[in-house]
């Protein structure tokens, strides 16, 4: 009896790490697929947009933050598409480049042939958004192994890294794939401490949460779906609620405290409250 037991816990161990593996491989091609179709495509119309506002807060700080109001989008994962072309040229004149300052679209066709070749925005630029997406096929692959076991993880990688809309702009330096990425692991996070309410999780929480608003002007929906799921935890009768109260806070004010760091702790009124300044109103308005 022993020895069959044995047999059989070695056989389930075995079937797992052969479930982990698929699980790798997937990943890896969906991770070919979209550096191969990086490649094989030319720039779309607002991919230049994104790299160009992404380099110039890389490069000049808040002084890059002209483009926010003429995009309507903060600048988070635009900057991280653009880390590559920053480290491979750090150097570009934005200053003198066409429509600095002025107009985003004679910036970014200035940008986007100051920076280097086109195909190393092709490829550097898109790297960053690929990545971010092989992050949101593993946190799909996990997320559905916490619920289903790891053969229902395999089902939704597999569903997530074939899905023709996700092959198409999981590869572009847009922010539409860093949103998402970004918005998913929030509602991750946000289920995680619902069952647990510990405070490193409600701390994980806040921080992507933050993120999350700072991805695209879209991201406050992501954070408002996980503000009202907390809420009704903490409503729960099984929830410890003041500890819950608490929590909530702190995951509000981390990601409050993360826009406003993004944004130099710059205070100021918006239009809708004229006279009250608030935290990073340039998000704001």
């Amino acid at each position: 009896m022993a020895r069959g037991s044995q047999v059989k816990k070695y056989s389930k161990k075995a079937h797992t790490e052969l479930q982990v593996w698929w699980s790798v491989m997937g990943l890896l091609l969906l991770f070919a697929l979209l550096l191969n179709g990086s490649h094989q495509l030319s720039l779309t119309y607002d991919e230049p947009s994104h790299l160009a506002a992404g380099y110039a807060y890389l490069a000049r700080g808040m002084e890059g933050f002209w483009t926010i109001p003429l995009r309507g989008h903060p600048l988070l994962i635009n900057a991280w598409e653009a880390l590559p072309l920053f480290i491979g040229n750090p150097n570009v004149p934005l200053e003198t480049l066409e429509g600095w300052g002025a107009s985003r679209q004679a910036y970014a066709r200035a940008f986007i042939h100051a920076v280097g070749p086109i195909e190393v925005s092709e490829v550097g630029g898109r790297l960053p958004a690929i990545l971010l997406t092989v992050l949101l096929a593993a946190l799909n692959f996990r997320w559905a192994a916490d619920v289903w076991g790891t053969s229902g993880g395999l089902v939704a990688l597999g569903l997530l890294s074939f899905d023709p809309t996700l092959l198409a702009h999981g590869r572009l330096a847009t922010n539409d794939a860093g949103v998402t990425t970004m918005g998913t692991l929030a509602l991750f996070l946000m289920w995680r401490w619902s069952k647990r309410h510990s405070w490193r999780t409600a701390l994980g929480t806040g921080i992507i949460l933050g993120c999350t608003l700072l991805s695209k002007s879209s991201g406050i929906l992501w954070v408002g779906v996980c503000f009202i799921a907390a809420i009704g935890t903490a409503f729960q009768k099984s929830c410890p609620r003041q500890r819950a109260w608490a929590q909530i806070m702190l995951m509000g004010g981390l990601a409050i405290f993360i826009v406003w760091a993004m944004y130099g702790f710059s205070t100021g009124p918006i239009a809708v409250l004229p006279g009250i300044p608030i935290p990073a109103p340039l998000h704001w308005e």
